[in-house]
């Protein structure tokens, strides 16, 4: 299965970015979407085409990171769900809606302390970072992700939508590795 190009990983990566620093307030779709385009792989072939599952590479292989539903509404997927009361974690990615697996996807954008333990995993070290408000944005939070050569700036009402902006940013401009 073909990987995605760097210029739209990029490119998904500050769209996301965006919708973070315009967020009224951190939700599980978001911290789900920070997660799939940082991290899933497609696995498996559907047949309706496109990756049937999706991995975390750096986890468990035997864990899978999310389920990949094409021709089902979101609706659908929420109710048939419940009805098992099981998870209900679902996002859309890939042409399709995909079901997260919940217990994999920490509270990024509602909890400081999971953004700054994502920023270790997703930007290889070191980094550095600081939070700060000013007077002429008092009601804003400004986290500043980087390294002594570069820091990107993400902005929010709630810290930890401000940090996932950029770290989202500081990672979509890294050099992709070979």
């Amino acid at each position: 299965m073909p990987n995605p190009s760097t210029e739209s990983v990029e490119k998904e990566l500050l769209e996301l970015a965006e919708r973070l620093e315009a967020a009224e307030k951190g939700s599980r779709e978001l911290d789900a979407e920070i997660m799939f385009d940082l991290f899933a792989t497609p696995a498996g072939e559907h047949e309706l085409g496109g990756p049937r599952f999706y991995l975390d590479p750096e986890d468990d292989p035997s864990w899978c990171f999310g389920l990949r539903f094409p021709g089902k509404s979101k609706d659908w997927i929420v109710g048939t769900r419940k009805k098992l009361r099981a998870e209900t974690l679902v996002i859309e990615r890939d042409g399709a809606n995909v079901l997260m697996v919940s217990p994999r996807v920490p509270d990024l954008t509602t909890s400081l302390d999971a953004a700054l333990a994502l920023a270790d995993r997703v930007l290889p070290a070191p980094v550095f970072w600081e939070m700060h408000t000013n007077k002429v944005a008092p009601h804003l939070y400004h986290a500043n992700v980087g390294r002594s050569e570069r820091t990107w700036l993400g902005s929010n009402r709630r810290p930890a939508l401000a940090f996932c902006a950029a770290l989202l940013k500081a990672k979509a401009s890294e050099e992709p590795t070979p």
